[in-house]
């Protein structure tokens, strides 16, 4: 926020509830102001470790990063995300067995993440495709890795 308005002007702002809530923009499609854009880092931050546990594999991380784009393919219907998720995890197609493990721990990811994250599902689907940057980045450039 630069003197009360958000990135659009006055004309296109978040507004008072807007900005203490930092969700109000993206909900109508703008660009996020600045107090949505730190609740969508907030929350990249809060579920990059969740993709990235020690005793996973990356491939997770693969197949977490379609999650945003399959949102928004379902018109960001949450509902059709956890159904989506619920038949890959449980039923996935005959590539392999792993696809479907990943599948799972996605599925429990995201109902963990989602149910507490306070964003609307377009800010989600910011939220989540940034935690996936972040948690590949900390693989590569991080800890555990071999490359400095």
């Amino acid at each position: 926020m630069l003197n009360g308005q958000d990135r659009q002007g006055s004309s296109g702002g978040a507004g008072a509830h807007g900005a203490a809530t930092g969700v109000s923009a993206q909900s109508r499609g703008a660009e996020p102001g600045v107090g949505e854009w730190e609740a969508i880092v907030r929350e990249a931050e809060r579920l990059a470790p969740r993709l990235m546990p020690a005793d996973k594999t990356w491939d997770v991380v693969g197949e977490a990063k379609r999650i945003p784009d399959v949102l928004k393919s379902f018109g960001y219907d949450e509902d059709k995300l956890a159904k989506y998720l619920h038949i890959m995890a449980t039923n996935a197609p005959p590539r392999s067995k792993k696809t479907e493990k990943q599948y799972q721990e996605i599925e429990r990811i995201w109902r963990s993440w989602a149910g507490t994250c306070p964003l609307t599902p377009q800010a989600k689907a910011k939220a989540w495709a940034w935690a996936v940057r972040i948690a590949t980045y900390t693989n590569v450039f991080g800890r555990g890795s071999q490359v400095r």
